[in-house]
C-alpha cells in the first residue's frame, strides 16, 4: 500500500484491534453516495454501464451508491478520472461541479479567442442571458 492509500485510509477509516474497518465520518458516505448517483445520472447511465466501464462488479456501484461501501482508493480515483472531477469532489471536500463535454469544448474555444473577439462574446451572452 503507497503511502497516498494509507493517508486515505486513515483520513476516512478506522481499524480496531479484531481488524474490523468502520467509516469514521458518515457525511463522507452520504456525499459520496450522492455524487456518485447524480454523476452517473448525469451522464445518463445505468449502474450496469457504470460498473462495466470501470471493471468493477455490478454490485459493488450499487453498494456504494446506497452507501453501504465506499470504493477503495484506486476505484476512487478510477471513478474521478472517469468522470473528469477530483477525489476531493467525490468525498464532498470540494463543491466544484463537474462540466459537460459541450461545456469543455466552448471554454476551450473562448480562450482561443483575442481580448476583442471575448468581449463581443461577453456582450452577446449579455444579452441572451439577461441579468
Amino acid at each position: 500500500m503507497s503511502i497516498d492509500e494509507k493517508k486515505f485510509f486513515a483520513s476516512y477509516f478506522t481499524v480496531d484491534t479484531n481488524c474490523g474497518i468502520s467509516i469514521k465520518n458518515k457525511a463522507v458516505v452520504m456525499t459520496m453516495k450522492t455524487v456518485l448517483k447524480k454523476l452517473r445520472e448525469y451522464r445518463g447511465l445505468t449502474q450496469q454501464e457504470l460498473s462495466r466501464d470501470l471493471h468493477v462488479a455490478p454490485s459493488a456501484v450499487g453498494l456504494w451508491e446506497q452507501g453501504r461501501r465506499l470504493p477503495d482508493y484506486a476505484n476512487l480515483r478510477r471513478i474521478a478520472r472517469y468522470f473528469g472531477v477530483t477525489t476531493d469532489y467525490l468525498l464532498g471536500n470540494e463543491v466544484v461541479p463537474p462540466t459537460s463535454d459541450d461545456e469543455n469544448r466552448l471554454l476551450d474555444q473562448y480562450r482561443q479567442l483575442t481580448a476583442n473577439d471575448k468581449q463581443f462574446v461577453h456582450e452577446m451572452i449579455d444579452r441572451l442571458v439577461p441579468a
